[in-house]
């Protein structure tokens, strides 16, 4: 492969574009909009089901989903929906201890467990709640 010196010059414009983007971004923000900028603490108290997060995953529809230690939790912006296993539900959440979660190109949700196996969530079904489940064999 040839050496090209131009290129050394259009990396560097490239870099300094990319770093010095976001401080044109800041500036074009007016201070009041910054100043409405509202952080929310989310933890155990305001719901999440554990304070152990294991995994963080954004859906199609915006839900963000976060795996614990204890159970997986919805959030939609406002408000909280708690899956738990139950051992006598065969659709409900295969296990506890959340340690994956991802969605495939059908948007079904795919989450992994520590203590019970893969389950999906579909959440284009009637029954919104339900849960298939894949469990282990050991």
């Amino acid at each position: 492969m040839k050496y090209h010196p131009h290129l050394n010059i259009i990396a560097a414009l490239l870099l300094w574009k990319i770093f010095c983007l976001p401080l044109n971004l800041h500036a074009q923000f007016s201070e009041e909009k910054i100043n409405n900028i509202y952080f929310e603490k989310l933890n155990y108290e305001n719901v999440l089901s554990n304070n152990v997060v294991k995994c963080i995953f954004q859906d199609h529809q915006g839900y963000l989903w976060f795996g614990t230690a204890d159970g997986l939790n919805r959030y939609d912006g406002k408000n909280f929906k708690v899956f738990k296993n139950d051992p006598f539900d065969a659709h409900s959440l295969c296990g506890n201890i959340i340690t994956g979660i991802a969605e495939d190109k059908k948007e079904v949700l795919w989450i992994t467990t520590q203590d019970g196996g893969l389950c999906c969530y579909k959440q284009n079904t009637i029954s919104s709640m339900q849960f298939e489940q894949y469990k282990h064999d050991p």
